[in-house]
């Protein structure tokens, strides 16, 4: 049997239960600098803060409970979260105010721009065949080009919300996303041309 592991810790081989004695034991250099001044508390779960967007767990500014393994082991050491505490809890009052101000100032200017917008036809002319079926298809980068052209307004495309490209001629209902609380629409006319 091995009397001693790494860093005057037990061997890797311990049974479970003595391993879990011996957690407490580790040095102060092998816990990362950004978390050397918190105390990471061993408890079940634990309140943390995101500050990156985590698959299945929340968005950026979230707080949430969660198994105090999984925030010591994968969210602190990759800055995907921090411990809550009252001047976290603080800090983050003061930026979802200040985001709030500036989401409220950017929603006024687009309601402006989507007022203009609202009433606007934009006509599209495409190669058709038998049935008003489109030999290519009409996209959301093709929508925003005939806005400019048509309509005088500049729309990145990716705020063009075509749920499927356009295949046949008709008139559509096109929803333009603005800005996170804001949505105009546009109504597109697609009409054909005969093809070769």
């Amino acid at each position: 049997m091995r009397v001693g592991g790494a860093f005057g810790l037990p061997p890797v081989c311990t049974p479970l239960g003595s391993a879990r004695r011996y957690r407490h034991a580790l040095p102060s250099a092998i816990i990362p600098s950004h978390l050397a001044e918190v105390a990471i508390p061993r408890r079940d779960s634990m309140k943390v803060l995101l500050l990156k967007e985590v698959t299945g767990l929340g968005e950026p500014g979230q707080v949430k409970e969660v198994v105090a393994g999984y925030a010591r082991n994968y969210l602190l050491p990759q800055q995907l979260a921090t411990i809550v505490t009252p001047a976290t809890l603080r800090e983050l009052e003061i930026k979802q105010a200040a985001e709030k101000k500036w989401q409220a100032k950017i929603d006024e200017e687009m309601k402006a721009v989507g007022q203009k917008m609202a009433g606007s036809t934009i006509t599209l002319k495409a190669k058709a065949g038998e049935g008003g079926k489109l030999y290519g298809s009409i996209t959301n980068a093709d929508v925003a080009e005939a806005l400019v052209k048509q309509a005088n307004q500049t729309v990145d495309k990716r705020k063009i919300e075509i749920e499927e490209p356009v295949r046949h001629v008709g008139e559509y209902k096109i929803p333009i996303k603005l800005s996170r609380n804001v949505t105009t629409t546009v109504t597109l006319i697609v009409e054909g041309e005969e093809g070769e």
